[in-house]
């Protein structure tokens, strides 16, 4: 029961991401990227935390999660650094270099989102 409360409510603040209301003053790349790599943090570590406990039953139903899951912990840390060290870079200078890297890792850590929400929708919150 935790876990379907846990992946209902990462759908929701998955949801949220997209309808956020801007400040006037606020920059939506920033306001994108934060919200993205709090989110996708989220949920990347509650997919690994899934994959793992529930490995053999996953395997059934996405043969290759446990692969997935070894690249997200291989890949992750290094993007959501990235990602992090990218926005405060963006967000004291806002060059269209520093624009361009917060995107490009922006795109990183969206790709290992969906990798996690796979692992996650093979798992379907059972226990």
């Amino acid at each position: 029961m935790r876990y379907a409360t846990v992946t209902v409510a990462l759908v929701a603040a998955l949801a949220l991401v997209g309808c956020a209301t801007l400040a006037p003053d606020a920059d939506p790349i920033l306001v994108r990227a934060e919200q993205a790599l709090e989110v996708s943090f989220e949920t990347v570590d509650f997919a690994l935390l899934v994959e793992y406990r529930h490995r053999e039953m996953i395997a059934g139903v996405l043969p290759q999660a446990e692969e997935m899951a070894d690249h997200l912990r291989r890949v992750a840390p290094d993007a959501f650094r990235g990602l992090d060290n990218a926005i405060d870079a963006y967000r004291t200078n806002r060059t269209p270099d520093n624009q361009a890297t917060v995107l490009t890792w922006l795109a990183v850590v969206e790709s290992l989102m969906r990798d996690a929400q796979m692992i996650l929708a093979s798992w379907g919150g059972v226990s």
